[in-house]
């Protein structure tokens, strides 16, 4: 039974202790997870099977470490992070995604092509890697003689793929753009 006299102290207590714990739980830093990140990697290196070999442990740090390094705009870092996550795991999909991403991003449309085609073809209903795919390509086509503007093979399907995958997605409106124009 709580003790009514009691009980104003403690909602007063509460009060000012909500704010202390909700700072408590603030998610760290890019920076500070880098740091954690590193540690882990360093410590999973020590105890890894063999060089090359999967291990989804590391993989999963290196993936977080390479989130960490984009959000500190160290792109080319997180891009070899990305790189050895994607040949460390046993579902490399969301590292390929990753590098297809950033490499977009980055510019390097190529790059970026090559790597949504690795995570379509582990998983070829990650819409977001069609749509990426699908918008490298589309940026890399070139105007005729007829000042028509052509694009590269594989636009049009990759562009449709991503509707097919996420009619209402985030992207649908720029892809039916992008469909409208090629017509």
């Amino acid at each position: 039974m709580l003790n009514l006299r009691v009980a104003p102290l403690l909602l007063v207590a509460m009060t000012f202790a909500a704010p202390a714990l909700a700072q408590a739980q603030t998610p760290p830093s890019p920076t500070e997870t880098l740091a954690t990140d590193d540690a882990a990697i360093a410590a999973a290196r020590r105890e890894a099977p063999g060089a090359g070999a999967p291990n989804a442990a590391l993989a999963r740090l290196l993936t977080e470490r390479g989130n960490a390094l984009l959000k500190l705009k160290r792109y080319n870092e997180a891009m070899t992070s990305f790189s050895e996550a994607a040949t460390l795991s046993t579902n490399p999909a969301i590292a390929w995604f990753n590098l297809c991403a950033t490499a977009y991003n980055m510019g390097k449309t190529d790059e970026a092509v090559r790597a949504c085609d690795r995570a379509i073809a582990i998983d070829p209903t990650r819409a977001d890697a069609w749509f990426v795919k699908g918008s490298a390509l589309y940026g890399q086509g070139t105007l005729d003689k007829a000042n028509h503007y052509v694009l590269p093979p594989g636009t049009l399907e990759a562009l449709r793929q991503y509707l097919i995958l996420a009619p209402d997605g985030p992207h649908a409106a720029d892809v039916k753009a992008m469909l409208d124009a090629a017509k």
